[in-house]
């Protein structure tokens, strides 16, 4: 059997403790009807967001162009304006929950966690209202997707079969590389009623779609409609929000003590070993699904648990210590 052994620093009294955050951009002071794309206001640096933890989203500011990648950050509600300037609304018209800031994603760029051992474990997703209204309607070069032609009236060979999807490349701290596609748009159910364009907020649950705790995403887009030379028509656009995550935070001290937690996966049963204590079980929403004394060794039952990320707390009169686990 496999055992993961993990090499713990001590902490002072009310030490480790996993802590939650959603980072929504509200902290981000913008007027009404505005956004911040990284030009005179952000001068082009990346965008920090800080609660328990901070997180860093990519921004670059091209002065010469007045253009940007990466992430901007809006409260723009207009979500029925066709045109390249109202690129900082979402389909919606709001952020999630009906939320006034949110973020706006652009051709490149990735997000990360700026502290070691904090995990991303979610995010909200649609589409920019620029992007939807491209695809239903068709725009300047974009195609309007079920259409067998292309902007310039052409057969395209998509049949109208069109789709817009974005990949989601994520990382570990520890190294770990994974992705997952996520449709945007997807015209090619036999039943066409079944097609459709993105324009509510949908969760992305990174614990279940990734076995490794995430620590940075990046992300790229494709289409059915692309030009030959300059590349994808679609509006290369998504909107973000509600970027939570978990880490832990602790004041460290230098002793030092050795703590077994294996397997990890596991799928019957997790075995801690370590000094006596109280273990500690609770989900990625903070809710504790067993609590108990530890005397040294302890074998802990998650046969009955929903796959996903799951943590472990050990703590006694003076230390505390906190493990995730992934239950397959």
């Amino acid at each position: 059997m496999k055992k993961i052994y993990l090499s713990m620093i001590a902490l002072a009294v009310g030490g480790t403790v996993a802590a939650q955050s959603t980072f929504d951009f509200e902290s981000h002071s913008l007027a009404s009807e505005s956004y911040d794309n990284g030009g005179p206001v952000q001068g082009g640096a990346d965008f920090i967001l800080t609660d328990n933890e901070s997180i860093r989203l990519d921004n670059t500011y091209d002065t010469t162009y007045g253009s940007w990648t990466g992430f901007s950050i809006s409260n723009v509600t207009d979500n029925t304006t066709m045109d390249y300037t109202n690129q900082y609304s979402t389909a919606s018209g709001t952020g999630a929950g009906g939320s006034a800031n949110f973020g706006v994603y652009h051709s490149s760029g990735s997000l990360s966690a700026e502290s070691a051992n904090t995990q991303i474990t979610e995010f909200k997703i649609t589409n920019t209202a620029y992007a939807k209204l491209a695809m239903e309607n068709g725009y300047f070069v974009a195609k309007q997707f079920g259409s067998p032609y292309n902007s310039n009236g052409q057969l395209d060979g998509t049949n109208g079969e069109d789709w817009f999807k974005v990949w989601i490349y994520a990382s570990s701290d520890q190294g770990d590389l994974d992705s997952m596609e996520f449709y945007l748009a997807d015209y090619r159910f036999a039943d066409s009623t079944q097609d459709y364009i993105i324009d509510t907020w949908e969760t992305i649950d990174l614990t279940q779609e990734f076995s490794f705790p995430v620590s940075s995403l990046s992300f790229s887009l494709e289409s059915t409609d692309n030009d030959p030379m300059f590349g994808m028509n679609t509006p290369a656009y998504f909107a973000i929000d509600d970027i939570k995550t978990m880490g832990s935070v602790g004041l460290a001290t230098n002793e030092s003590l050795d703590i077994e937690v294996y397997p990890n996966p596991a799928t019957d049963f997790v075995k801690v070993n370590a000094p006596e204590g109280k273990i500690t079980l609770v989900d990625l929403q903070g809710n504790i699904l067993l609590q108990q004394e530890h005397k040294g060794q302890s074998s802990i039952d998650v046969s009955n648990l929903v796959t996903g990320v799951y943590v472990i707390r050990w703590s006694n009169a003076s230390d505390s210590y906190t493990n995730r686990i992934l239950v397959q």
